[in-house]
């Protein structure tokens, strides 16, 4: 062995890595090795069913909690509670026989059902390649957005003005989106103030930004998928209005390839609702989730992008954002507004 004390810290931690490498080889599921950029190396597992189903069947019952489950067959797969049918289970691997069947238990909250104001804008296509071409429309939407929200604001008690802004959240699927966005923003409307949330922040941190940016800014721009998303909850009525720029399909790359091409017994329309559709639309769903946390709360909603009224995508949003106005013109945009 080498002399450990003689060695610098970060090269004994690497050392200690290797075992742990090693196991994560042996382990019994799907895995890709891939290089994104020249010099760096990943190591990801492509699906987490075995080792899960194999520590779940363990137990004589469990219980998952979640808001946004999705599908249910394909939520028990990713479990390891049903029989795989794909690739991404290895041929020779042994999956424990589940014990018993999945059930869903639904706790309704009447208080939610009238509680959002969903618009789907088709005016939008927010596809990679046809996003830059609408920048402009998204720019002008944010801004009449806002517009309203501030009247909203302002039609209030001052009793009930404390604690809420007249800014408006607008979920991205990535930076890069959002600060595209920003940009056009700026030119357009050099007035609206727009904070961009931070990267790589902590809980307390979070939390503070989002006070700030409320009380100083115009409008939020958050990331579908990170934290500001899925698990703060400071947004829960202190936003009134918002909007959704996209389904936050996940990024074209190795792993996402990977995960396609080991899904051959699936049709095509299949897999890729099962890797792109399927997590992009649950962000969104995570995303509204975040503006509505108590009764008498209210959130009025545009999800931005003609492909949330395509079957494939409407029937994974929640049922509360299922059902809205469709935007096709400047002027039922203005309408749904009240502007």
């Amino acid at each position: 062995p080498p002399a450990s004390e003689e060695l610098e810290r970060p090269i004994r931690d690497l050392l200690w890595q290797i075992p742990v490498l090693a196991e994560w080889f042996s382990a019994a599921f799907p895995k890709l090795v891939w290089s994104p950029r020249p010099g760096e190396l990943r190591l990801t597992c492509l699906d987490a069913a075995i080792p899960t189903g194999e520590i779940l069947n363990e137990y004589a019952g469990v219980v998952f909690a979640t808001a946004t489950p999705g599908p249910t067959a394909p939520f028990a797969q990713a479990c390891g509670l049903s029989a795989p049918s794909s690739k991404l289970i290895a041929p020779s691997s042994k999956l424990p026989a589940p014990s018993s069947k999945l059930h869903s238990v639904t706790a309704h909250t009447p208080w939610r059902d009238a509680a959002y104001d969903i618009a789907y804008d088709v005016r939008v296509d927010t596809t990679y390649q046809q996003r830059a071409r609408h920048a402009g429309t998204t720019a002008n939407s944010i801004a009449s957005l806002h517009a309203a929200s501030e009247k909203s604001y302002r039609s209030l008690s001052p009793s009930a003005q404390s604690g809420q802004g007249a800014a408006v959240a607008v979920f991205f699927p990535s930076y890069a989106y959002a600060e595209a966005i920003e940009n056009t923003l700026r030119l357009a409307h050099p007035h609206l103030r727009v904070a961009l949330q931070p990267r790589h922040s902590d809980l307390a941190a979070q939390t503070a930004w989002v006070d700030e940016s409320i009380a100083f800014t115009d409008a939020l721009f958050l990331v579908l998928g990170s934290s500001f998303a899925e698990g703060i909850d400071t947004l829960g009525g202190r936003i009134s209005h918002a909007m959704v720029v996209g389904p936050a399909l996940p990024e074209v790359n190795a792993v996402q390839k990977a995960r396609l091409g080991a899904l051959e017994g699936h049709t095509r329309e299949a897999a890729f609702q099962r890797v792109y559709q399927i997590p992009g639309i649950q962000k969104v769903n995570q995303a509204l989730g975040r503006l509505v946390r108590a009764p008498g709360q209210r959130a009025k909603v545009i999800l931005q992008c003609r492909r949330f009224l395509e079957p494939a995508y409407a029937a994974l949003l929640d049922r509360d954002y299922q059902f809205g106005a469709t935007l096709a013109t400047d002027a039922d945009l203005a309408a749904w507004l009240g502007t």
